[in-house]
């Protein structure tokens, strides 16, 4: 099978040259788009807030979803040369957030359905395939939920970042109530890799500018104090948790906030729907948190 991609084999090609330690990515490349619809704005606050009387000392970043993971990209990408004049950020919040696409079959994911099936893997297959840029189908769709996109070495390599045991370390030194055996373990996945999808998916879903979970430890030690709100009903889940784990190992000052009865959209609701004393609750510590970081 062909392995259809957005834009022409030769920048494939170049693809497979980039280095995971270095955020710089090539302009041409489509999924690089929305992060530098953001960043480039946030560019003209901190380059020239002052003008409009914004204390670009006390500025920071905050997305939920996917927006949650533009705003750790951005993050990232403001410690390159470009950038390196302007303010630094006071903050990023990152809630819900959607941090790596390596592993689809991690304990949060493989409980899609016990969680309601808010989100599902297929779902979070498609996302990651839209954002790189890449092959739609629904056969690709299949295969990337089943983990056929990245090599076994690979998978391997990253198990110091992303793997079911870290999961389960992070969650019990999180959370004195749950636990990873009360819910459905991943199954052990024999599906061999498809190595024509892994040439072409690697080097962008590995890329820390895709999944900032993967970023090198100088990077994130660089980063602002963070905030990550992750919820025990919620696919990506153990992305936020394991995100965490990375940040306490950097150094960086975070605070972790676990919802346990949350699921992805809980922070959507608002009286009175059902659950929205979780939002606020939740939305209360997260501005307590921004607060603290602007006047600290």
């Amino acid at each position: 099978m062909t392995w259809r991609t957005r834009h022409d084999t030769s920048l494939v090609t170049r693809r497979r040259s980039w280095s995971q330690s270095s955020t710089a990515w090539p302009r041409n490349i489509p999924s690089q788009r929305p992060w530098m619809t953001v960043s480039w704005p946030l560019r003209t606050v901190l380059k020239n807030g002052h003008e409009l009387g914004i204390d670009t000392s006390k500025v920071g970043v905050a997305g939920y979803s996917a927006g949650g993971n533009l705003a750790a990209v951005v993050s990232l990408r403001l410690q390159e040369p470009e950038f390196q004049t302007l303010p630094k950020l006071r903050y990023q919040v990152l809630l819900m957030a959607s941090l790596q696409k390596v592993d689809l079959n991690l304990p949060s994911t493989a409980n899609e359905v016990f969680y309601g099936g808010l989100m599902s893997r297929q779902g979070s297959a498609d996302f990651a395939l839209s954002y790189a840029g890449l092959d739609l189908s629904p056969d690709t769709v299949q295969q990337v939920a089943r983990n056929q996109h990245v090599l076994p070495e690979t998978k391997a390599r990253l198990a110091k970042y992303v793997h079911r045991n870290l999961v389960k370390e992070e969650l019990e030194r999180t959370s004195k109530t749950l636990k990873i055996e009360q819910e459905v373990q991943p199954a052990e996945t024999q599906t061999a890799a498809n190595r024509s999808l892994a040439a072409l998916a690697e080097p962008i879903f590995l890329h820390p500018l895709f999944s900032p979970l993967l970023a090198e430890e100088s990077s994130l030690q660089r980063l602002p104090r963070t905030m990550v709100v992750s919820a025990r009903y919620d696919i990506v889940r153990d992305d936020s948790l394991l995100f965490v784990r990375r940040l306490r190992a950097a150094r960086v000052p975070v605070t972790s906030l676990l919802l346990e009865t949350a699921h992805h959209i809980s922070l959507t609701f608002f009286t009175p729907e059902p659950g929205s004393e979780v939002a606020k609750e939740a939305y209360r510590k997260v501005f307590d948190f921004m607060k603290q970081a602007v006047n600290s």
